[in-house]
């Protein structure tokens, strides 16, 4: 698997630690709160892209939302 950047990783701790697949609105809240971010959804869903792109993260559709997992 491709390396992934700091920010990538904090997202990816964030979807990891949940105990339950996430949605990317909770993924920005946990984030921002964790690490004390001010970072948008864009930021946000371009990170959780990256991550499903290098192989670390699944994205499933549930009606209107996506929730990520392992």
């Amino acid at each position: 698997m491709e390396k992934i950047s700091d920010c990538e990783e904090k997202v990816l701790i964030i979807v990891y630690r949940s105990k339950t697949a996430p949605r990317m609105k909770e993924v920005l809240v946990d984030v921002n709160w964790t690490y004390g971010r001010g970072w948008k959804p864009q930021t946000v869903s371009t990170f959780l892209s990256r991550l499903i792109r290098k192989g670390y993260l699944r994205a499933e559709k549930r009606g209107r939302d996506t929730t990520f997992s392992r």
